[in-house]
């Protein structure tokens, strides 16, 4: 399901951090202090990773990431991967999370995403968290909805930020 042994991390680039769209993302703003800063690469295919580490301010209970930092952790791997290598507005319409095994806080993890299909109007779209010995700790599936150029322009306030390049050209399938 994810990064194939063939893969090193030299096979994937960086995605831009700076997008207008996540100024301010709890995810992967690299502004928010309060955030998880979490800066993804991707191999330009099928995948992405982020290597994170959660800050200890976010434990849940003995050094243990919460549980919902978990999910927004897989959330955002399964959304950024979408709109990266989907090349279109997508939000998440249903998520599930295994949690595996305990997460632990001020600990190198990596969070890996992959597109597993699409049709016209849904991704689907799983991620996990691998700790330093690349065992699973929890992973998530999920079904986000992929919005048409037409449909992202009747979304609330899309008319006041400065949209990727990738959102005002939309492909001959019609998505943003």
């Amino acid at each position: 399901m994810y990064q194939s042994p063939q893969e090193t991390i030299h096979d994937f680039h960086l995605i831009d951090p700076s997008s207008p769209l996540k100024s301010r993302c709890f995810g992967c703003s690299q502004q928010n202090p309060y955030g998880l800063r979490m800066q993804f690469q991707s191999n330009g295919r099928e995948t992405l990773i982020a290597d994170i580490t959660v800050p200890s301010h976010l434990c849940g209970w003995n050094n243990l990431a919460h549980g919902g930092i978990i999910a927004a952790i897989l959330d955002e791997t399964m959304g950024t991967t979408g709109l990266s290598l989907l090349q279109a507005f997508i939000m998440t319409k249903t998520m599930t999370v295994h949690f595996k095994k305990p997460v632990p806080v001020a600990a190198p993890l990596r969070a890996q995403g992959k597109i597993t299909r699409r049709d016209e109007k849904y991704a689907y779209i799983e991620a996990c968290i691998l700790d330093e010995n690349n065992q699973n700790l929890a992973s998530s599936d999920g079904i986000f909805r992929i919005f048409t150029r037409k449909e992202c322009a009747n979304l609330p306030a899309m008319d006041q930020i400065q949209t990727p390049a990738f959102f005002q050209h939309p492909t001959a399938e019609g998505d943003c």
